[in-house]
């Protein structure tokens, strides 16, 4: 019986996978090639997080230095412009609805925390959720904590995301998950269960309260 439910952020609940990944290129348009030394610094398996992939294309470009300042620029870009993006289909009316069932909501990112506190916060969203979990802890390691302050076992659990990170999160725990479709999906594995946006997530919600299964 689901008694919480644990959503990424961007691409889940708001629209800004776009905006996060274009943000690295207005950062680095300013440089010569810049453009073109991004394309490949994010093509790299160890970029990472946004100060890694700053860092590492600082050093593509000879200065170092610039590293911090780079995160910095694309952060404060990214806030703004993520602040105003559209909500997904129908989360607003989903975080209602689970509130009114009575179920314990958490945000469950790799953006870093601090930051997408601030997000959280500036959208009028933080007082849906009970915490707002972000880098540098694993989501894995967030749904063990969520499960340990809730005193739930994983089949209490719900994670709701859009990409890989958040279904391969919800296996390592072994609560059930919801995929959310968009362009950018690369699950390795189609998730069992798979909705559009969020208006179909509440009847889900209800099936799996009343279920015994584990879908992925």
């Amino acid at each position: 019986m689901v008694r919480c439910v644990v959503f990424d952020f961007d691409g889940t609940l708001v629209d800004s996978n776009g905006i996060k990944r274009q943000g690295f290129f207005d950062v680095a348009g300013e440089f010569e090639n810049g453009v073109e030394i991004m394309e490949r610094t994010l093509a790299r398996e160890d970029a990472g997080d946004r100060y890694r992939t700053c860092q590492l294309f600082a050093e593509a470009i000879g200065q170092e230095g610039l590293s911090a300042e780079l995160a910095e620029r694309y952060t404060r870009q990214c806030e703004e412009m993520i602040e105003r993006a559209p909500e997904i289909k129908g989360a607003g009316a989903a975080l209602e609805g689970l509130q009114a069932l009575g179920l314990s909501l958490y945000i469950n990112s790799a953006t870093p925390q601090e930051p997408l506190r601030e997000v959280v916060e500036r959208r009028g969203m933080s007082t849906m959720f009970r915490d707002v979990l972000g880098s540098p802890l694993s989501k894995s390691d967030h749904l063990r904590a969520i499960m340990e302050a809730e005193g739930l076992t994983e089949n209490e659990v719900l994670m709701v995301g859009d990409g890989e990170p958040d279904r391969a999160a919800a296996l390592d725990i072994g609560c059930p998950f919801v995929g959310i479709t968009n362009t950018g999906n690369a699950f390795e594995q189609t998730p069992s269960i798979v909705i559009e946006d969020l208006n179909d997530l509440l009847s889900h919600v209800e099936t799996l309260k009343t279920g015994s299964g584990v879908p992925h």
